[in-house]
C-alpha cells in the first residue's frame, strides 16, 4: 500500500528504479481511502526499473484516495484474478496510470479506467500496455473515464465504454488487435481521432468498429470523430460501418480495411504495400466519397452486397492517382446482381493522375463464373466493370467423356445444356452425369477450382493432359475421385468429404495428381475426407498437411505399401485419422492433432518426428 488513511490522509511514493517486487496472495493500493471534508490520501509508485508481479487487483487511487502509477521503465505483471482500476470509490478522487515507456502486462482480468470515480490513463512514448479488455468509465455518469492514446502500443482484445462517460482519445498509439472481434471499439461516449491519428493493426485478426448490436440494451454503433486520421496496419482485416466521421485521411499498408457508402469519412485515402479498400454497397443510390484515393501497390474490393447491385458508383472520387508497374494494383470483385454487357461504375473519378495509369490495374478475384474486363469510360469519368459472360460449366459428359475446349460435355448451372469449357472456367463435377470416366487428351487451365461434390458415384480422372494453372481441387460429399493425370497446378487440394485416390505422389513443385503446389502443410487440408494413396509399392513426399477437421485422414490402400511423408504435418481442428490396410510413415516435425485425437482406423501408423508431441492417438 502506498499512500493510505490512518486517521486522517497521508502521502506515500514508492520509487522503483531496480530489482523486484512480488505481491503472491494479496493486492496493490495506490492511494487508500479518503473523503470529501477530512481529505484524502495520496500515493504515488514510480517504477523506472526491474520488476512487479501481482496476482490480484491492483488499485490506483481506491476508496476515495488519489493514486498516481507511472511507468518510465520496468515491467509491471498482473494475473490472476481481479483487474487493475484506475480511480475507484464514488468520491471526486482522481487515479492516473501514466505509462511513458517499459510494460504493463495484465495477463487476466482487465484494465478499468474509472469505476465510481474519476479516472485516467495514458500510453505514450515508447510504453506499452497489454490487456485482453479496456473498459471505460465503468460504472457512474459523474465520473468520466479517460484514455489517452498518444504513443507506444496498446495490444487488447477490445477497447469498450461502462456505464459512466467514456472518452478514448486516439492520437498516435499503435493499438493492436490480439484476437477476433465485432465490437472491437464500442460504446465510447467521445472516440476522438485527434491529429496523431489513430493506428490499428489488426495483427491477421478480423475486427469491426461500428456494427450494430442486436443485444439487449445495446449501445448505438460506434462512430469515430476528430480532425486526425486513421491508419491500417498489418495482417487482417479492419471494418469501420456506420457513418464514421472522422476527417482526417486514411491510410491502408497492409491488410483491408472494409468501409460501406453510408460512412461520412470523406478525406483522402492511400492504398499501397499490398493493402486493400473494400467497400460495400448498402444502398444502390449512394456511393462511398472520398476527396482524393491513391494505389500505388494496393488494391480495391467492391462487393455489391448487401444492395445486391449498384446505380451510383461505388466510390466517388475526386482525384484518383494510380501509381505502379503495369498490374500493380488489383481490383477484386465480389456480391451478385452483375450482367453481361451492362456496365458496373466501380469508381467515378474527376482527375486521374498518377504514372500508372489504367494498365497498373488488373482484376484479381472474381465471383465463381464471371469473367469480365475493366473499362476506363472517359465520357462519364468513370471506371467500369464490363461482363462478358456468366457460366458457371458442371460436367455432363453427354457426348463423350472427353474434357476439353471443343466439345459441348458440359451444363451450364446459370442454365442451358451441351456447353463448352473454356479455359478459365471453374467447373463441378457433380453426381447426374452420363459418364463418370473423363479423358484429358491434353492441358486445360481451369479458374478458381475445379469441385468434386459427388455422393454417390465415383469419378476417375485420366488421360495425357494435366490440369494447369492457379487453380486447386475441391473435393466434397461423401463419393471418390480417381486422378492419375500428371497435373501441375499449383492451388492445392482441399478435401471436405469423401476421397482423392492417387497412384503416385511426388514432391512439392513437381506435377502429380495432386498438382505441383509447394511442400507447405496449406497446400492439402484434409478437413473431414481423405487423400489416399493406391500405389501397390513404396513411396515418399516432402509434403506437408494439415488436419482441418474432424475425420480429415490419410489411407495408404495396399497391405505391402508404405508411404512416408517427411513434410511438416499442421493441424487446425480434428486429428489425423490413418485409413487402408497399408503402413504411413510421418517423419516432419508438427501436430497431426487438435481437437481430436489421432486415429488409426486400419494399417499402422510410423511417427519418427523430431518434435516433442503431447497428441493423444487412439
Amino acid at each position: 500500500m502506498v499512500g493510505s488513511w490512518d486517521g486522517g490522509p497521508s502521502v506515500g511514493i514508492f520509487n522503483h528504479n531496480s530489482g523486484t517486487v512480488e505481491v503472491v496472495d494479496g493486492e496493490i493500493w495506490i492511494g487508500q481511502n479518503g473523503n470529501a471534508t477530512a481529505g484524502k490520501a495520496s500515493g504515488v509508485y514510480n517504477l523506472a526499473g526491474g520488476t512487479v508481479t501481482v496476482n490480484n487487483w491492483v488499485g490506483i487511487a481506491r476508496e476515495g484516495g488519489n493514486g498516481t502509477l507511472n511507468v518510465t521503465g520496468g515491467t509491471l505483471t498482473k494475473g490472476g484474478g481481479g483487474n487493475i482500476v484506475v480511480g475507484h470509490g464514488n468520491s471526486t478522487n482522481t487515479g492516473l496510470l501514466n505509462i511513458t515507456a517499459g510494460l504493463v502486462n495484465i495477463t487476466a482480468g482487465q484494465l478499468w479506467v474509472g469505476e465510481n470515480s474519476a479516472g485516467e490513463a495514458k500510453v505514450s512514448l515508447t510504453g506499452e500496455l497489454r490487456a485482453p479488455a479496456i473498459q471505460v468509465a465503468v460504472v457512474n455518469t459523474t465520473y468520466g473515464g479517460v484514455l489517452k492514446l498518444e504513443g507506444g502500443t496498446v495490444r487488447t482484445g477490445r477497447i469498450f465504454g461502462g456505464g459512466g462517460n467514456a472518452t478514448v482519445e486516439f492520437h498516435g498509439t499503435t493499438v493492436v488487435a490480439t484476437g477476433a472481434q465485432g465490437y472491437f471499439v464500442e460504446n465510447i461516449d467521445s472516440a476522438n481521432i485527434k491529429t496523431g491519428g489513430a493506428i490499428f493493426d489488426t495483427n491477421g485478426f478480423s475486427v469491426s468498429i461500428g456494427a450494430i448490436n442486436t443485444g439487449a440494451d445495446a449501445p448505438p454503433p460506434q462512430v469515430l470523430t476528430g480532425e486526425g486520421g486513421l491508419t491500417k496496419t498489418g495482417a487482417g482485416t479492419l471494418t469501420l460501418l456506420g457513418a464514421q466521421a472522422y476527417t482526417g485521411g486514411t491510410s491502408i499498408t497492409g491488410g483491408k480495411l472494409v468501409t460501406t457508402s453510408a460512412s461520412l469519412a470523406n478525406g483522402p485515402v492511400t492504398v499501397t504495400g499490398g493493402g486493400l479498400l473494400g467497400v460495400s454497397v448498402i444502398d444502390q443510390e449512394k456511393s462511398y466519397k472520398t476527396s482524393a484515393l491513391t494505389l500505388n501497390q494496393g488494391g480495391l474490393e467492391i462487393n455489391t452486397d448487401p444492395a445486391g447491385f449498384t446505380i451510383e458508383p461505388v466510390i466517388d472520387v475526386g482525384t484518383l492517382t494510380l501509381t505502379g508497374a503495369t498490374g500493380a494494383n488489383v481490383v477484386n470483385i465480389v456480391g451478385t446482381g452483375y450482367q453481361v454487357n451492362v456496365p458496373v461504375p466501380l469508381v467515378s473519378y474527376d482527375t486521374l493522375a498518377g504514372t500508372g495509369g489504367m494498365n497498373s490495374l488488373k482484376l484479381g478475384e472474381l465471383p465463381v463464373g464471371l469473367k469480365a474486363t475493366l473499362v476506363n469510360n472517359t465520357q462519364d469519368k468513370t471506371i467500369d466493370l464490363v461482363v462478358s459472360e456468366i457460366k458457371i460449366p458442371s460436367w455432363r459428359g453427354g457426348i463423350s467423356n472427353i474434357w476439353n475446349t471443343t466439345v459441348a460435355n458440359w451444363a451450364d448451372d446459370l442454365g442451358g445444356f451441351d456447353v463448352e469449357y473454356k479455359n478459365g472456367d471453374a467447373v463441378y463435377f457433380r453426381d447426374g452425369a452420363s459418364t463418370y470416366t473423363v479423358q484429358l487428351p491434353g492441358t486445360v487451365t481451369p479458374g478458381a477450382f475445379v469441385a468434386f461434390t459427388n455422393t454417390t458415384n465415383n469419378y476417375t480422372l485420366g488421360g495425357a493432359g494435366k490440369i494447369s494453372g492457379s487453380t486447386r481441387i475441391l473435393k466434397q460429399n461423401d463419393a471418390s475421385v480417381t486422378i492419375s493425370t500428371a497435373n501441375d497446378f499449383t492451388g492445392g487440394v482441399r478435401i471436405e468429404g469423401g476421397s482423392i485416390i492417387v497412384p503416385t505422389l511426388s514432391n512439392g513443385g513437381a506435377a502429380s495428381p495432386i498438382g505441383a503446389a509447394s511442400a507447405a502443410s496449406g497446400n492439402i487440408v484434409l478437413a473431414g475426407g481423405t487423400l489416399s494413396y493406391s500405389g501397390t509399392t513404396a513411396a515418399t513426399t516432402n509434403r506437408g498437411f494439415t488436419v482441418g477437421a474432424v475425420n480429415g485422414g490419410i489411407g495408404v490402400s495396399a497391405a505391402a505399401a508404405n508411404l512416408t511423408i517427411s513434410g511438416a504435418p499442421a493441424a487446425t481442428a480434428g486429428g489425423l485419422v490413418k485409413r487402408g490396410a497399408g503402413t504411413l510413415t510421418l517423419t516432419g516435425s508438427g501436430a497431426i492433432g487438435s481437437s481430436a485425437a489421432a486415429r488409426v482406423d486400419a494399417g499402422k501408423l510410423v511417427i519418427d518426428g523430431t518434435a516433442n508431441p503431447t497428441q493423444l492417438i487412439t
